[in-house]
């Protein structure tokens, strides 16, 4: 497949191969293009008595604009049919500036929970992306958890972590040391709450 443009996303060439039968299949995909590209290999196969698919995906690259994230185990995915249920098993995604983990098997359907913990967040990623030379400095850290169900609204708690940032301000010569940020968040019946903890400090640059 070539020459697939959407908006600002452009994709030259994509090569797909797919193969197999309904009992043992793989499913391959190499697309170049920018700013998004992917690496991707599938392999599944599907029990038609207990409607039930299992599958995992392996040796996952995918370039995005916040840089290339790849996989740090192979992925487990079981789908069943019956109960309209995908469970997904534990794993990891990483790049220089974001290190996101899902730490337990989880299941998503009409209902579902998906607990998370981004063990880092390299703030220069905020840099590179507007453009703002050491506007910010340091790293955060994030754990929490995403529910909902078919007749409630999406519920989420959120806990942020950084210590020793930085924020340069709009003068040249000063800027905002933050010892330390907590922030925690929740989300429920549509109300949110965030509490928080932040230590500021000016400082002047020379």
């Amino acid at each position: 497949m070539t020459g697939f443009n959407y908006g600002e996303v452009k994709i030259p060439r994509a090569d797909v191969w797919l193969t197999g039968s309904e009992q043992n299949h793989q499913f391959h995909l190499r697309a170049n293009g920018e700013p998004v590209a992917a690496t991707l290999n599938f392999y599944g196969n599907f029990d038609r008595t207990s409607q039930k698919w299992a599958g995992i995906l392996s040796q996952i690259e995918l370039k995005s604009p916040f840089g290339v994230f790849r996989n740090d185990k192979n992925i487990n995915l079981n789908y069943d049919n019956k109960q309209l249920q995908t469970t997904i098993s534990a794993h990891c995604w990483q790049n220089p500036d974001i290190h996101l983990c899902f730490p337990q098997a989880f299941k998503a359907g009409k209902n579902g929970e998906v607990p998370f913990d981004i063990r880092q967040i390299n703030l220069e990623l905020v840099n590179k992306l507007t453009q703002q030379e050491n506007l910010l400095r340091g790293q955060l850290r994030s754990q929490g958890k995403v529910a909902w169900s078919g007749n409630k609204p999406i519920s989420m708690n959120l806990l942020v972590s950084g210590d020793n940032l930085s924020l340069a301000l709009i003068t040249e010569h000063l800027g905002l040391n933050i010892t330390k940020l907590a922030l925690d968040s929740r989300l429920e019946n549509n109300n949110l709450t965030v509490k928080s903890d932040v230590l500021l400090q000016k400082s002047r640059k020379h």
